[in-house]
């Protein structure tokens, strides 16, 4: 179990037209020595992406074999699941097998996720990965939504098409989220060998 460096609490006004989402939500959400600023917001905003009056944040983010985000059935299975950042490849793979009705989503916030990820997959014969939605979450300078000096912060976020407009006290932003095709961008890396 790790230690929590500190805790964040959030309301945000959240409207998504498209889906009919218009929240108000609060919440609050650890942030751990281990991790940046970039890695709590890419937990957030892949939470906003994602969201559904069920979705959960996972008690242990940072253990890559397991989803980082939730929603469970009535029986208990995952309706939707989630991994934020690089996910360990035979835990996403086994997850993706064992639960086939589920939406299963991989937000990368980093190049390097998206570098690694491929080159894990090489080896791989069979086309797996296409049960799973694959995002890269752009997010120029969006450490500064997170202010140093108080835990407790209010966005009003915007959502339209693949883009989140944020407002903040101190700032406005623009985060994207692109979607990838996972297996043509793995097909891609094989050839820059």
């Amino acid at each position: 179990m790790s230690f929590v460096d500190r805790f964040y609490s959030f309301v945000v006004e959240l409207t998504a037209a498209e889906r009919n989402i218009y929240e108000k939500l609060r919440f609050k959400i650890p942030k751990y020595p281990e991790e940046d600023n970039s890695d709590l917001l890419a937990r957030v905003f892949s939470y906003f992406h994602c969201y559904s009056k069920e979705i959960q944040f996972s008690a242990t983010p940072n253990d890559h074999k397991i989803p980082t985000l939730y929603s469970l059935e009535p029986s208990g299975d995952y309706k939707s699941f989630a991994f934020v950042g690089l996910p360990d490849l035979k835990s996403l793979r086994l997850a993706v097998r064992q639960r086939r009705n589920s939406d299963c989503a991989v937000y990368f916030y980093r190049a390097e996720h998206l570098e690694r990820f491929c080159h894990a997959l090489r080896g791989t014969k069979e086309n797996w990965v296409t049960e799973i939605n694959f995002f890269m979450i752009r997010h120029p300078e969006w450490e500064s939504l997170l202010p140093s000096e108080r835990a407790s912060i209010s966005w009003q976020i915007i959502n339209v098409d693949t883009i989140f407009y944020v407002e903040a006290k101190e700032s406005s932003h623009q985060i994207e989220f692109e979607s990838i095709d996972i297996w043509s961008a793995f097909q891609d890396s094989l050839k820059e060998q």
